[in-house]
């Protein structure tokens, strides 16, 4: 299943144009240098506004996800929640996922799906290491 489509305004156009380079973006607070989701307008630890864009590394380990079946797709679309390696959650398809194959602290990296006139989102994949992560198994 394709994501999508969606669209973009003034406050989202960082964020598709650096989609379309292959780069995701997160937000970084000025203030207390805590990490925030893309669409943060304030920063989740001190509520500061002086938020700028960042790239992240496209690492992330596996939350919880949901599996769809749609009567006119041939394989289930998979839902996840992932937590960067910088800290948020992102969440979007696991592209080409076995849901049987899934567990917790599975290590997952981004990639970028463009759906028709759509604008470039990322989307996860089960990295080539697909071991729970480092920080996972230390925990």
């Amino acid at each position: 299943m394709p994501v999508g489509p969606v669209g973009r305004d003034e406050s989202s156009a960082p964020f598709f144009d650096a989609s379309a380079r292959g780069e995701f973006l997160i937000r970084r607070c000025q203030t207390c240098a805590s990490a925030s989701e893309p669409q943060a307008t304030t920063c989740a630890s001190c509520s500061g506004i002086d938020l700028v864009w960042e790239p992240a590394c496209g690492r992330a380990r596996l939350v919880s996800w949901a599996v769809t079946y749609d009567v006119d797709e041939e394989h289930p679309t998979v839902l996840a929640i992932a937590e960067l390696e910088e800290g948020p959650w992102w969440w979007s398809q696991i592209a080409d996922a076995d849901p049987e194959a899934l567990d917790v602290d599975m290590a997952l990296h981004i990639e970028f799906d463009r759906s028709g006139d759509s604008e470039s989102v990322p989307i996860f994949r089960i990295a080539s290491d697909h071991r729970k992560s480092d920080e996972a198994t230390r925990r």
